[in-house]
């Protein structure tokens, strides 16, 4: 659940039911299900700020990578001490969010607006893919990369920077969509911007320019693009939606590209060019239909997939935060067994989408996979020890007081 502002501490709006203060939001300390605060989650933080800076952002399919379902926007607080403090407008955001076709509302009250997404976009905190993309790039960036997508696909996104060595060689092998990006810099002059992207595959790439400059793109004719030093090649625009621009296609091989980007305008002079974030983008077949999957919130710490219509390899994934301590098993397993079972190989646990979890499962069979956070299992360990402990101490105290009273009895 998502809730605007995103704050775990705002400032309360003096109304007829409060009185001006500062504070944290209840909703946060009761609900059982997850939510997104911006003080202690950088992507709640850019939700947050995008609203008031008017920039172009694919705000479905960025919620859908932390499986929002619901948002409540609230007019009876504002996110003071934030960076949007000074500019936060509570009817700006709604009127916004009221244009959005693939919102709902589902209530409205004096101060808050509850909206859903609707089922057929909706992205489950466990889902399966073989829409593997494999980002040269920063995970910090994965709202854009996010946005290049439609609103029904299921991806997962693995970036270069949050896997090993071992996991790029394998995953390079596996995937069915290969991105770089980053941003072009102005380093030899104001009017071009220079970016060094890193290319995994020979193929011919989908060049992409974001720009949340609406004027500016209105006054673009044509971008002049010289690919390591070569004689320039010329792109048309072509907007796309989520302040995407689209310049074509060009042919590059595996290796270190050094990229220039210029842009005319209609009267045929360079534009002056800031900072530009550009990606390119090679797509190819997907690795088959995804399986079906179904799963069970077991406690916060266990989660139980039924994985059905196993046809190819998949890639299972888990919206929770990455972390080494939790393990994939196959079949249906407890605390007890998790001492012995053996879970998926950590080679095949992959950060994804910028901060969630995601096994590659190579078993093409319908199974029960359990989803397990192993240092609960040390935790329990600790509890038995603890309880043993407070047993043979009240055991020696009883004995201890027994003795005691006999020998008084006898004196």
């Amino acid at each position: 659940m998502l809730f605007l502002p995103a704050v775990l501490s705002p400032s309360f709006v003096k109304t007829k039911y409060q009185n001006k203060a500062q504070g944290v939001q209840p909703e946060y300390l009761y609900l059982r299900n997850p939510t997104f605060v911006a003080e202690f989650n950088s992507y709640a933080s850019t939700i947050q700020h995008t609203f008031e800076k008017n920039v172009a952002v694919d705000y479905l399919n960025f919620l859908r990578l932390f499986s929002v379902k619901n948002i409540v926007l609230r007019s009876d607080v504002n996110p003071n001490f934030t960076e949007s403090g000074k500019f936060w407008d509570s009817k700006k955001v709604k009127k916004t969010l009221d244009s959005y076709k693939w919102l709902e509302k589902y209530f409205e009250g004096e101060y808050e607006v509850g909206y859903r997404i609707k089922s057929k976009y909706f992205l489950p905190r466990i889902y399966s893919t073989t829409q593997l993309v494999f980002v040269s790039g920063k995970q910090d960036n994965v709202d854009k990369i996010a946005s290049l997508n439609q609103p029904q696909d299921r991806k997962g996104f693995i970036f270069s920077e949050s896997i090993t060595k071992k996991q790029m060689t394998f995953i390079l092998g596996k995937s069915a969509e290969f991105v770089t990006a980053d941003y072009a810099k102005n380093l030899s002059s104001l009017k071009t911007v220079d970016g060094k992207y890193a290319i995994s595959k020979d193929g011919k790439y989908e060049v992409f320019i974001y720009s949340n400059n609406k004027f500016w793109e209105k006054e673009i004719d044509y971008f002049s693009i010289k690919e390591n030093g070569r004689i320039p090649i010329i792109k048309n625009v072509v907007s796309e939606s989520s302040g995407w621009l689209s310049l074509g296609a060009m042919v590059l091989k595996k290796g270190n590209h050094k990229i220039s980007f210029t842009a005319v305008d209609n009267n045929g002079k360079m534009m002056h060019m800031n900072e530009t974030f550009i990606a390119l983008r090679l797509r190819s077949s997907s690795l088959g239909d995804r399986p079906k999957v179904s799963f069970t919130r077991i406690n916060p710490a266990k989660f139980r997939a039924r994985v059905t219509d196993v046809t190819n390899p998949y890639l299972l994934v888990f919206s929770e935060s990455f972390n080494s301590g939790w393990k994939a098993y196959h079949g249906r397993i407890n605390w007890f067994q998790s001492l012995w079972a053996k879970p998926i190989a950590e080679d095949k646990h992959f950060s994804v989408n910028g901060y969630a979890n995601a096994w590659y499962i190579d078993k093409q069979s319908d199974q029960d996979i359990t989803l397990y956070y192993w240092p609960q299992t040390l935790f329990y360990i600790g509890l038995i020890l603890s309880g043993l402990l407070l047993i043979g101490l009240l055991t020696y105290l009883t004995l201890d007081w027994l003795k005691s009273r006999t020998n008084m009895a006898g004196s």
